[in-house]
């Protein structure tokens, strides 16, 4: 039984023993990989490191030493001493030889030991060899690389155009224009950092498409431009151009960048330029062809040309304008077409109906008036004056404003100011004031109604339209403009020829405004008519020709223009059912086809 124990704690002993040296081993290798970690590390500290850290793996660390010699340069441990006991391994590096490392027990161990060292700390000086030959070939192509990274840092800081070299996705070597325009101090808080973090959002995508690269240089896009963002957010135009080259025995991108962030921005504005300029030409050639309309005035008569270059001269001065026309006419269009044409645009268009206000609340209507003033006053109000503060104030009707209120208007005019109706304070407007009336002004002042030095005050540029049966070639293309307007909402998509041409044969007396009702009751109706202002009454009926002018010396012309009528409105009765419109006349369906082509009659859908 003590036999048994015996060889158990023998065998236990061996077990621990050689549990020991293993872990010495793997002590040994762990302490070169971290020397191999350390950085600009060096072949001398590497070799010191080594010879230093092996012995201590050994079965009997305290007598053993080691040397090494790499490139004709040795390295001693401490306390070395060369004895006869020694093992030898080699060092290679791309499968030249380049040293050894040799370890020593400066005394015999035992003299039954013939060969002192074990089987496993030969594999060791052998494994650590190979491993320092691998960490010597890093050593080197770092070196290498450093050395032609000097030189490219040399060579490449001497230019303005950033430089940069990019190699799975990173910058491996930028020069001091790049990292300055990256927002970095140095190139080497450039290198490592992912070229994607520096790119717009925009470009990113065209621009990972375009680093794709092979050994084939063709494959790579030459020349980006693209928004360049540097670590501070600032946006520079950059545009990129790529050489593909070897570096470190892979593929890489060699990159030069220019900052061409002011050459843009002159495109950009060279492209809206030339852009607003061939609108403006666009608009210029369309305007000298035929200007039939000016803002929303419709007009291409001779009188109208007029009215438009009297409008321009208007809208080029502050003085006040006076616009005479009768009825329908267009005058409020004419005043807001000059207030938008000139230097008060932005501010306040007002308009005042002069006859639409009672007397009694003219002034405070004009001036405005403080709470409490009168009953009813429970709030503050701003006059008319005060919201045309810089702008334009309209005064429509202006024939029937009092001489009292014509009086005080003056007075602010003059620049006397005004005060609002329970104020002592006196306030000042800024405001041009256009006229507009159908009356004459200078017959108003001999007949008393209107005050001469107001009549002078505000008759500084008078304007007059004239009335639609005087311009009545512009009415092709009033029709198209209410066409416009009304087809919209309407089943009815256009104007008979026929209907247009009565149109020439009408007087307008509520001119354009009569123009506009009429097409407005057509387009929803289906009816045309005119609206005689005496009774109020179409003038065109079931039982006459009234529509017809009553100028019509031919009996003949006179005759053909009543059946035209006659058939068109029993076609519409009839819904255009030609059968029972034929029956209904008492004709034939070829005699009604054959005066419907007569007449040019046709269904408005």
């Amino acid at each position: 039984m003590e036999k048994k124990v015996s060889v158990y704690q023998q065998t236990n002993k061996i077990l621990r023993e050689k549990l020991k040296e293993r872990v010495k081993e793997l002590h040994c290798v762990y302490s070169i990989a971290n020397v191999a970690e350390t950085e600009n590390l060096t072949i001398d500290d590497l070799m010191q490191s080594v010879v230093d850290i092996v012995p201590s793996s050994f079965r009997y660390p305290d007598i053993a030493c080691a040397t090494a010699c790499v490139n004709g340069i040795s390295y001693k441990s401490r306390f070395f001493k060369a004895t006869k006991l020694k093992l030898v391994s080699q060092i290679h590096t791309g499968g030249k030889k380049i040293g050894f490392l040799e370890v020593y027990y400066t005394r015999e161990i035992s003299p039954l030991d013939k060969d002192p060292f074990q089987k496993e700390e030969k594999d060791l000086v052998d494994n650590v060899c190979k491993r320092v030959g691998k960490i010597i070939e890093r050593i080197q192509t770092n070196k290498k690389l450093k050395e032609i990274e000097a030189r490219y840092q040399i060579l490449t800081n001497r230019f303005a155009d950033g430089i940069v070299i990019i190699q799975d996705g990173e910058y491996k070597f930028a020069n001091n224009a790049f990292s300055s325009m990256a927002g970095y101090d140095s190139p080497e808080h450039v290198v490592g950092k992912r070229y994607n973090r520096f790119i717009s959002r925009d470009f990113i995508s065209k621009y990972d498409k375009s680093t794709i690269i092979t050994s084939d240089s063709d494959d790579v896009q030459n020349t980006i431009e693209y928004q360049f963002v540097s670590k501070t957010k600032r946006i520079i135009w950059v545009e990129e151009k790529r050489n593909v080259i070897s570096w470190n025995s892979s593929c890489a991108l060699l990159c030069t960048l220019r900052d061409m962030t002011e050459k843009k921005k002159k495109e950009v504005s060279s492209i809206e330029e030339t852009k607003q300029l061939r609108q403006e030409n666009i608009l210029l050639r369309s305007s000298l062809k035929e200007r039939y309309r000016f803002r929303n005035i419709i007009g291409r008569s001779k009188t109208m040309q007029n009215v438009y270059d009297q409008i321009l001269s208007a809208a080029n001065s502050d003085a006040n304008v006076s616009v005479f026309g009768e009825s329908g006419t267009g005058k409020e269009l004419v005043a807001k077409a000059i207030h938008d044409l000139s230097h008060r645009e932005d501010n306040a268009f007002v308009t005042i109906n002069c006859g639409a206000i009672p007397e009694p609340l003219l002034e405070s209507e004009f001036f405005g008036y403080k709470k409490g003033s009168f009953t009813g006053a429970v709030i503050d109000k701003h006059g008319f004056l005060d919201l045309a503060d810089n702008g334009t104030l309209l005064l429509d009707e202006i024939g029937e404003l009092s001489l009292n209120m014509q009086a005080k208007l003056l007075r602010a005019i003059d620049g006397g100011g005004y005060n609002p109706i329970g104020s002592n304070e006196k306030r000042m407007a800024d405001f041009r004031i256009i006229v507009a009336t159908n009356k004459d002004l200078k017959k108003e002042v001999l007949k008393g109604n209107m005050r001469e030095d107001f009549y002078y005050r505000i008759q500084v540029i008078p304007i007059k339209l004239p009335p639609l049966r005087e311009r009545k070639e512009d009415i092709p293309f009033l029709v198209e403009h209410f066409t416009q307007m009304f087809s919209k909402t309407s089943q009815y998509d256009g104007v008979p020829d026929y209907i247009i041409s009565e149109f020439y044969n009408y007087d307008w007396p509520g001119n354009v405004r009569e123009l506009q009702n009429v097409l407005l009751r057509f387009f929803s109706t289906g009816v045309f008519e005119f609206l005689d202002v005496k009774n109020d009454m179409p003038t065109n009926s079931d039982n006459s020709c009234d529509l017809i002018s009553s100028e019509h010396q031919d009996l003949i012309k006179f005759v053909e223009a009543c059946e035209k009528e006659h058939i068109l409105k029993t076609l519409k009765k009839n819904n255009w059912h030609r059968i029972n419109t034929a029956a209904q006349l008492g004709i034939t369906r070829s005699t009604l086809f054959r005066k419907i082509n007569k007449y040019g009659l046709m269904q408005i859908h």
